[in-house]
């Protein structure tokens, strides 16, 4: 029976790629609605604008080198990883709303609340993604008890005097 912990390198990259995309759209989809409470379908504009914006998120995501670390052995730096790519990502989508909106092109017309909201909680959602990814594959690997320990570390100790 395949673990979890057993998918190939692509497959594993592949997955996170997915969620991490309906992630950052389900982060607008909260950023909307906090912004703008219960609201309805009628403005269909809005979430076709999240897909746009979502996209330069993930595409930041792929070209900072997120889904090339091996997050089996990540370390707090990695987590910064994705702080910059959703910045730089929220950045570059930000900036070019609004440079089309200059040229009187209504695309990326993306309230600056929101957008702000969405890039924020995508941190938040992605990075608790790899924290429950991790959890997950500590349950495929053996713990080593303590007294396991001792027995490793005894016979360093017995040399260093």
């Amino acid at each position: 029976m395949k673990r979890h912990g057993d998918l190939s390198g692509f497959r594993r990259n592949l997955t996170l790629l997915v969620f991490d995309s309906l992630m950052v759209y389900f982060a607008f989809i909260l950023g909307m609605y906090f912004r703008y409470g219960i609201f309805t379908l009628d403005e269909p504009q809005f979430f076709l604008n999240g897909v746009y914006f979502s996209l330069f998120i993930v595409v930041s995501l792929i070209l900072n080198g997120v889904y090339t670390i091996a997050w089996s052995y990540s370390y707090f730096r990695d987590y910064l990883i994705i702080l910059r790519a959703v910045v730089i990502g929220y950045a570059v989508g930000f900036a070019t709303g609004r440079l089309l909106n200059l040229f009187g092109v209504r695309f990326l017309t993306v309230p600056f609340t929101v957008s702000t909201m969405a890039a924020i909680i995508s941190v938040f959602l992605i990075i608790w993604s790899r924290i429950f990814w991790l959890s997950i594959l500590s349950r495929n690997h053996h713990v080593v008890s303590s007294a396991e320990r001792v027995l490793i570390v005894a016979p360093v100790m017995r040399e260093l005097q």
